[in-house]
């Protein structure tokens, strides 16, 4: 940590070996994420999950007739 930082010089993009190593494992991160992420089938949405009323104002507002 004393020492001066290694760079990497590759036509104009001029970066230290420090930052590339970390650049690398947040890709590496973000490509096991994506890879590893679960099933939809094993997902539930709100809208399922939601429970079923009958009769209530919301329904009878969703359903109204809207007339010009």
């Amino acid at each position: 940590m004393g020492g001066t930082a290694q760079y990497l010089h590759a036509g104009f993009i001029l970066i230290s070996i420090a930052n590339l190593i970390v650049i690398a494992l947040l890709l590496v991160v973000f490509v096991l994420a994506v890879a590893l992420r679960r099933p939809e089938k094993l997902r539930i949405s709100t809208i399922e999950a939601a429970p079923a009323t009958a009769g209530t104002a919301g329904e009878e507002a969703a359903n109204a007739e809207v007339r010009p």
